[in-house]
Formats: C-alpha cells, sequence, structure tokens
C-alpha cells in the first residue's frame, strides 16, 4: 500500500437474492471534498479475476498509483481492445450508447492492436496516462 492512500476493503454496492453480495474495494487518496472516482471493471466474466489484483501488465500498485495523482479508486475501467478475441467491442459501444442515453459524459477508445488482456496494445501505460488525462478534463 502506498503511503497516503487509503484502502476501504468489500464496500456492498449490490446485493441479489440468493447470492453473495456485489463488493468493491475503495482506494483513496489524501483529499478532501469531492473528487473524480474512476471505476475499474476487471472483467473475467464472472469466472476468473480479482478486484484485488489488477493485470499483471499494469502493475501490483496500479489503483494505488491513481489515488496518488488524487482520484478515488473503485475497483469495478472500461477500455476495450479492438482485436479482442474474447468480448465483442460491440458490448463497449452498447455501453457507451447507453450511459450517454443517461446523461452521462463518455468517450469511447478501442486500443489498436490490443486484445482482452492489453496484448498486442503498444504502450500500456499510455493507456493509464489517457485515463488520468479524461478525468482531469472533467474536473
Amino acid at each position: 500500500m502506498t503511503a497516503n492512500v487509503r484502502r476501504v476493503p468489500d464496500v456492498v454496492y449490490g446485493e441479489v437474492p440468493g447470492y453473495r453480495p456485489l463488493e468493491l474495494d475503495l482506494y483513496l487518496p489524501e483529499a478532501s471534498g469531492p473528487l473524480p472516482v474512476i471505476v475499474h471493471v476487471h472483467g473475467g466474466g464472472w469466472r476468473r479475476g480479482s478486484r484485488r489484483e489488477p493485470l499483471p501488465v499494469l502493475g501490483a500498485d496500479f489503483y494505488d498509483s491513481l489515488a496518488v495523482e488524487g482520484f478515488a479508486v473503485a475497483t469495478v475501467l472500461l477500455m476495450h481492445g479492438d482485436a479482442d478475441d474474447m468480448v465483442p467491442t460491440a458490448q463497449s459501444v452498447r455501453l457507451a450508447e447507453a450511459l450517454g442515453a443517461a446523461g452521462a459524459t463518455v468517450e469511447l477508445e478501442l486500443v489498436p492492436g490490443a486484445t482482452h488482456f492489453w496484448n498486442g496494445a503498444s504502450d500500456v501505460a499510455a493507456i493509464v496516462r489517457r485515463s488520468i488525462e479524461f478525468l482531469r478534463a472533467q474536473g
């Protein structure tokens, strides 16, 4: 855990009768007042993956590094590789359309050459930087 970052684990954000609670972990910067929030959806098709372990290519301190930049991070991020062989890009297009219709500010960027696990992405760090730039522009 990075200094100046507070982790709040196991926050229940939804419950479906007959199933375990839906939970997320929050990574909070040292700041007061309203903060922009990054929501990182780790994927995994509900079969694998973990909100506590980002993709290895992002690095183990991925969530902490975003919080240090001044963002609250809920580990539930929509970015899509245009060469994804597991999830059709059409799903991200539909999600972006639905969010836009609901009044959200949305920009969908398909990452050229990237598959589902960012294999083929020319610069993963640039993907993370682009996310931070987008959020700063909203603020």
